[in-house]
């Protein structure tokens, strides 16, 4: 049974680009935005740990194999797709990539359909400021927050730990 069977399957499209989406839980909005090399386990632990806290979660799979292990080879491969990938190439020139203008759209979906005075952003490594944390718009609430370094998976209760961003909800 895969981790990502408890989680609802989905899918965004904004401009003419669609990703995957995964949601789970009730509650106000989050969405976590993944690190390279994609929905890796931690990044997945951390998420159960958002839904926990009695928030509605949606990561977006915007590159690479969702539960594929943080491998040298799965960071290649999602870092090859990265950087050819023209969502992600203009943020590298300092210029608002297509995938902020996505990640915004998606925020706008969940804000509209869950109400409230927003929702929350955390993103992890290059996702983080590429997407909402460069320019928030009035869907998202508060300071998105990044998480610059991997998850730390088997401390305390064996959950995966992201100190910043954890401690931001």
């Amino acid at each position: 049974m895969s981790a990502l069977d408890s989680w609802t399957l989905g899918s965004h499209t904004a401009d003419g680009v669609t990703h995957p989406t995964y949601r789970k839980g009730r509650g106000p909005g989050v969405i976590v935005i993944h690190e390279i090399p994609g929905i890796t386990p931690a990044v997945l632990a951390f998420a159960e740990e958002v839904v926990e806290r009695g928030f509605t979660v949606v990561m977006p799979s915007l590159f690479g194999r969702p539960e594929a292990p943080a491998t040298v080879s799965e960071t290649v491969r999602s870092i090859v797709g990265v950087c050819v990938s023209r969502e992600f190439t203009m943020f590298a020139m300092g210029r608002t990539s297509p995938v902020a203008a996505w990640l915004r759209s998606l925020a706008r979906e969940l804000h509209s359909e869950l109400g409230g005075p927003g929702v929350g952003a955390v993103g992890m490594c290059l996702t983080g400021p590429a997407g909402l944390a460069r320019s928030p718009g009035q869907e998202t609430q508060g300071r998105p927050r990044t998480q610059s370094r991997r998850p730390r998976v088997g401390q305390g209760e064996g959950r995966g730990r992201l100190p910043g961003a954890r401690a931001a909800l």
